[in-house]
This record gives C-alpha cells, sequence and structure tokens, in this order.
C-alpha cells in the first residue's frame, strides 16, 4: 500500500504541482516521456524466462528540463520500472549554474550520474545497445555510478583543444555518521578535431569511496576513448572502448569494453560490444560478446534495436540472449543521439 502511496504521490507531483509552479514564470519546461518495451529468450539455466518469449516494459522514464533563469536550468529524471519493490525512482533531479561563475565555472548539486566514464553520464535509452557494459554493472550496479553531491567543472585554456575537468564530491555510502564514508572522484577529458571527418574524444577518472557498509575504501582508474568517423549525416563510424582498475580490501581487479556501431543508411546501423569484467571484490571473470541491429524509422524518437549476446561466467555454462528493444520519446529529449 505504502508503494502505491508513494507512486501516487509522484504522479500527483508531476501533472499537478509542478505546472502549478511554472505557471508562476514565463519558463515552463521541457516534458518528455520514453518508454522502453522490449522481447526477449534465453537459455540461461534456472531462470523462468529460458526458452520462452518473453514480453517486458522494462522502464517509461519521464524527463522535465527547464532553465531557471539566464544562469541556471535543472533537470529531473523520473523512472517508473517494471519492478514491485521499487515502482518509481527519482534517476536524477539537479541543477546546474552555468554562467556568471569566476574562471568558467559550472556548479551541479542534487543527484546525478557522476561524470567519471564517458557512458556512465549516458542514459541507456541513447547508445546503440541495450544494457551497460559489464564493468560498470558490476562495479557501479546495472543504473551506473550516480549519488547525492556536488559537481565542480570547468574548460581549460588548451586553446583549440576542448578540455574539461570536473571534480564531485558525495555522499557515499553510510557509516554510522562517519565522514570517511563521503565519495570523490575527478575527471579530464579532451576532444580532439583530427580532421573535417574524423575526431577523438579521451578521458581519464579517479575515485575514492567507502564500498557497501564496510569500512573498506576503494580506489578506481578508469579511461576511455572514442573515435568517431563522419562521412555525412547518414554515414558514420564509431569505436569507443573504456576500462578500469580497481583496488579493493587488498584485491586488485579490472573490467573493460570495446564496441563499435556503424551507420550506413538514413535509417539503419550495426554495432558489436565484447565485454570482460571482474568484480570489486572477485576475481571472477564474465565474458560477453553482442552483436545489435538497428533500424530508426523516425530520426532520433523512435528506434529498434535487435541484439544477440552470449554470455560465460565463472563455473557456468555460456548462454545466449536474443533481444528486441523498442523506445520511442514524446518530446524533446530524444530515443537516441550517441
Amino acid at each position: 500500500m505504502a508503494k502505491i502511496l508513494s507512486a501516487l504521490y509522484v504522479l500527483f507531483f508531476i501533472f499537478v504541482m509542478l505546472p502549478a509552479l511554472f505557471a508562476q514564470s514565463s519558463l515552463n519546461p521541457d516534458i518528455s516521456v520514453i518508454p522502453d518495451f522490449r522481447m526477449f529468450t534465453t537459455t540461461e539455466k534456472d531462470v523462468p524466462e529460458k526458452n520462452r518469449i518473453n514480453f517486458s516494459l522494462e522502464e517509461i522514464e519521464m524527463a522535465i528540463q527547464a532553465p531557471l533563469n539566464p544562469y541556471a536550468r535543472a533537470d529531473v529524471y523520473i523512472a517508473f520500472a517494471n519492478d514491485e519493490s521499487a515502482p518509481v525512482d527519482i534517476e536524477e533531479a539537479y541543477f546546474t549554474i552555468q554562467k556568471g561563475l569566476p574562471w568558467n565555472l559550472n556548479v551541479k548539486g542534487g543527484k546525478f550520474l557522476v561524470d567519471f566514464s564517458k557512458l556512465n553520464t549516458v542514459h541507456p535509452h541513447i547508445y546503440p545497445f541495450v544494457f551497460r557494459p559489464l564493468y560498470q554493472q558490476n562495479f557501479f550496479g546495472e543504473e551506473g555510478l550516480k549519488d547525492v553531491g556536488i559537481e565542480l567543472n570547468t574548460l581549460l585554456p588548451t586553446g583549440e583543444i576542448y578540455t574539461k575537468l570536473s571534480g564531485t564530491m558525495s555522499a557515499g555510502d553510510e557509516l554510522d555518521g562517519d565522514r570517511k564514508n563521503l565519495f570523490y572522484s575527478s575527471r579530464i577529458s579532451s576532444f580532439f578535431q583530427l580532421s573535417d571527418l574524423t575526431a577523438l574524444e579521451t578521458g581519464v577518472g579517479g575515485a575514492t569511496g567507502v564500498y557497501d557498509t564496510t569500512s573498506k575504501r576503494f580506489k578506481w582508474i578508469n579511461a576511455d576513448i572514442k573515435f568517431k568517423w563522419k562521412k555525412d549525416q547518414y554515414t558514420s563510424f564509431t569505436l569507443w572502448t573504456e576500462g578500469l582498475l580497481s583496488q579493493f580490501n587488498g584485491a586488485k581487479t579490472y573490467g573493460g569494453y570495446i564496441a563499435g556501431n556503424y551507420q550506413f543508411k538514413r535509417r539503419f546501423e550495426i554495432g558489436g560490444k565484447f565485454d570482460l569484467s571482474q568484480s570489486i571484490d572477485s576475481k571472477d571473470k564474465t565474458h560477453l560478446i553482442s552483436g545489435n541491429f538497428n533500424f530508426l524509422p523516425v530520426e532520433e524518437t523512435l528506434v529498434f534495436r535487435l541484439v544477440f549476446s552470449n554470455t560465460k561466467t565463472a563455473n557456468k555454462k555460456s548462454f545466449n540472449t536474443i533481444l528486441m528493444q523498442t523506445v520511442f520519446s514524446l518530446g524533446p529529449h530524444k530515443a537516441h543521439a550517441f
């Protein structure tokens, strides 16, 4: 009953209170709704979905975005998930001060996806494949590395090379009021225009915090590279890779992936991804190989993704999954734009 009341309260706020608040000014927010519908089958043992056709409305994401004034904006993302234990989740809710501060500083505050890797700050419906890379699921969680805190970022004076430096301090995990629980991260990224058709983006991040509710502090180093060749509006190739090294409780583990995506027609893309990952407290490896075929009948507002994957975990037989995902966007927040 409490979960139902919580969901009704959120809906009441969105559809009744929020318009009333914005009615007091001329800054009406952009509101988008993005459903994620899936049909899949798997050969994985000991799961009820094995060898049957399964349908799932995985999530409905609502994005509410607007400038607060000429210097700041606000973004709120609410997920209505197919999960009885947590049917409504505030994925992100933060403000950003974009202008008016010294040293070209931007300030972000609230709950947000931490700027620690290129892909972590991107919502899954935007990139070409369906699931977050294995290493991010194993180390960050299925929803990515996000927390409640504050981020400072600025552009460095590096001439024609676009270079961004960011630092985050957030709540971390609770340790009975011990301030040692705070999570800290930073990242520096650079964008290089190699030619009229090609560009390269690189980034390095570092983070430290407390894992779970133990007193053990972890240390992470992450690196990412993204290369893009774009011949014209409907022909492009993107190759990107990320990797993470972790130190926790005396153990060093790692994870990473490499992925590529080729748009060869206005409405068609094909791609693939290879994942290899341990976890923060286990050296057992998981491998995943996947291929995707994307059909984009309506630019940026509707996408169909057909994905085939093979997963091999430690001490278990590999299994295959075939999945068809449909994502569509009602409003200005697009279904795909990676």
